[in-house]
């Protein structure tokens, strides 16, 4: 095998049956031709990248209007707070002495750079104002869109509900059954928050949702 200790200027074209090319060989974005296509099979993966779901994207489940300003019937409520002081989220009927189960509903559409059929996430922060004596939990269902007006499949969450009956703020994560999944791919949500109290004469036995997310894992 030849060696050259030093700088070699080759005027013409180099060929080579094979090349072990150094990790440092390419050392900025210059280096690299604007047409040399790089596809996204070749980007590194970056795992669970955060998007974020708006407060106002959540909807009425069976309506999919606007929340309510505070909970009704089956409904989550969106509270906006007091402005500087607080931020919007979403909020149960008080369940004290009763039985409350209320939903919310949003959709997300798969980005381009989502990495087919990998790894995605919702992530809810949760809390109880003042925690019912029985029960508390926060669930997910999700369906995939076939395009058309209807669902495609059944429901897609792998997570089973959760409790959330704590009064300390928690993320709650429910996995995604990516098989098959690829960007575009428009999913439908519903998030269902159950309480049963039997006896908490105490104002406030509501749940809190903070700020929901959506993780995936991503090329590009």
């Amino acid at each position: 095998m030849s060696r050259v200790d030093g700088d070699l200027h080759v005027t013409g074209t180099i060929t080579s049956g094979s090349m072990v090319v150094p990790d440092n060989a390419i050392a900025s974005n210059a280096a690299i031709a604007a047409n040399c296509g790089i596809t996204k099979a070749k980007h590194a993966q970056v795992a669970n990248a955060v998007f974020p779901i708006p407060v106002h994207a959540l909807r009425v489940w069976d309506s999919w209007q606007q929340l309510p300003a505070a909970a009704l019937d089956d409904d989550l409520g969106c509270i906006a707070g007091t402005w500087g002081t607080a931020v919007p989220h979403i909020e149960s009927s008080d369940s004290g002495e009763t039985s409350v189960t209320q939903y919310a509903g949003f959709e997300f559409t798969l980005p381009d750079h989502y990495d087919d059929a990998q790894s995605i996430t919702v992530r809810i922060p949760a809390v109880m104002g003042v925690v019912t004596d029985t029960t508390a939990t926060v669930d997910v269902e999700c369906y995939l869109s076939d395009g058309n007006s209807l669902k495609s499949g059944s429901d897609i969450c792998a997570t089973a509900a959760t409790s959330i009956k704590f009064a300390a703020w928690d993320d709650y994560d429910f996995t995604i059954t990516a098989t098959s999944r690829a960007p575009g791919d428009k999913l439908f949500f519903r998030i269902a928050v159950a309480l049963v109290d039997s006896g908490t004469v105490a104002a406030g036995v509501t749940a809190k949702l903070g700020d929901i997310e959506v993780l995936l894992d991503i090329k590009g």
